[in-house]
């Protein structure tokens, strides 16, 4: 399963982002990372935006999965990402870096 994953936001506005595959990494943390992603309950398909109208200075969190059978983009902020999602969220968040390039993925208004 191939993971991407930009944080966006916040006061200072700074982008870090993440990039994993589950086959490149020791078998391990391949499970905990699955365990993860099961464990968020989000669908198998789709394209999912929960943001918090006129919420001012909040991450913003853009998350793709695709592979094993999921083709999945959820973008939620700090308010709205459900309670099962945070512990991937989170997970990815330590592992995110600041972005080499200066552009905040696009999302609807």
């Amino acid at each position: 399963m191939r993971i991407r994953f930009i944080q966006s936001g916040g006061f200072a506005g700074l982008i870090r982002e993440c990039e994993m595959s589950t086959d490149c990494l020791a078998p391990e943390e391949a499970q905990v990372v699955e365990g993860l992603v099961r464990a968020s309950e989000l669908p198998q398909t789709g394209e999912y935006i929960l943001v918090t109208p006129d919420a001012r200075d909040l991450q913003v969190y853009h998350l793709t999965l695709e592979g094993e059978g999921r083709q999945v983009r959820v973008v939620y902020d700090e308010k709205s990402a459900p309670a099962q999602t945070r512990p991937l969220l989170a997970y990815l968040a330590q592992r995110a870096r600041p972005a080499k390039r200066a552009k905040t993925p696009a999302y609807p208004d």
